[in-house]
């Protein structure tokens, strides 16, 4: 089993999908640090910026800064906004949208997972001394390790390129970013173990990719769908006990504004469960 997880290690490195993944993580971080504004691609209700600790524009300047955020060069946003905007913690904010790293992982379960269906060394690998829950467990390890690999790579390049371009007065600090990381861990383990046991039902890399990359979405709307459908509220994410607040995204969102206790708790065992089931699901196909 270890040794799975070993040539795995050795093997991934070297494929080009894992600069491609890099190019988009850093692709991401550098435009919203240059912007200093943090985004992404989402379907979800947006929350308020002053929701997670950014500052309010002083409203003097108010009209000044949306003239030139509409007619000004990017150079001329970027100054306006380090010159209004007072205490705006722009890595909190980053942080909430780390729903855009699940685009990232799904490069890790195709190098780890799909690759291996597609070129057909599942079958040696499994025809050898290695059983299939050996091999299954193996790679969800590995997807997982990697998955946060990435996650703490991303966390760490944006957190001090923030520092050093933008300086501490758009940073909420090291001890809340890494507060911040650690709660929504459980997110991330969660996705990982998801996209894992696709890549074993799918198998082939172009249907794994076909499944995987609009799920986020489709999440989204079936939640929202719902919740419309039986009366619930998804006007607003401040709400949290709205099941629709336990999706991947809006998830990442709440866990980087100052969540209560018991939501934090609903959380993870809502990634527990998500985890166990799909791995359950995705081991006995």
């Amino acid at each position: 089993m270890f040794n799975i997880i070993k040539s795995d290690f050795y093997r991934v490195p070297k494929c080009k999908n894992l600069i491609i993944a890099l190019i988009i993580m850093l692709l991401l971080i550098g435009t919203s640090i240059y912007l200093i504004e943090a985004g992404g691609i989402s379907m979800s209700v947006s929350i308020e910026p002053s929701d997670v600790g950014a500052g309010e524009v002083a409203e003097e300047y108010e009209n000044e800064y949306q003239y030139t955020g509409v007619n000004g060069s990017m150079s001329e946003i970027r100054e306006t906004t380090k010159k209004y905007l007072k205490g705006y913690e722009l890595d909190r904010d980053i942080l909430r949208w780390n729903i855009n790293l699940y685009y990232v992982f799904i490069f890790i379960a195709v190098m780890a997972v799909s690759s291996d269906f597609s070129n057909g060394s599942v079958k040696n690998t499994l025809s050898s001394a290695i059983s299939k829950r050996k091999y299954f467990i193996s790679k969800l390890s590995f997807v997982v390790m990697g998955c946060l690999i990435f996650f703490y790579l991303n966390t760490f390049i944006m957190y001090f390129a923030n520092l050093i371009v933008n300086g501490k007065e758009f940073s909420a600090g090291f001890r809340t970013v890494m507060e911040i990381s650690l709660m929504q861990l459980p997110v991330v383990i969660a996705l990982a173990g998801i996209l894992n046991a696709l890549a074993f039902i799918c198998r082939k890399t172009a249907i794994f990719n076909t499944v995987a990359i609009p799920l986020v979405f489709i999440a989204q709307m079936s939640i929202d769908l719902l919740c419309r459908l039986v009366g619930k509220n998804v006007g607003t994410v401040k709400t949290e006990n709205s099941f629709a607040n336990y999706e991947a995204d809006r998830m990442f969102r709440l866990l980087a504004n100052n969540p209560t206790g018991i939501y934090v708790a609903r959380c993870y065992i809502v990634c527990f469960a998500a985890f166990i089931l799909f791995s359950t699901v995705g081991y006995n196909v």
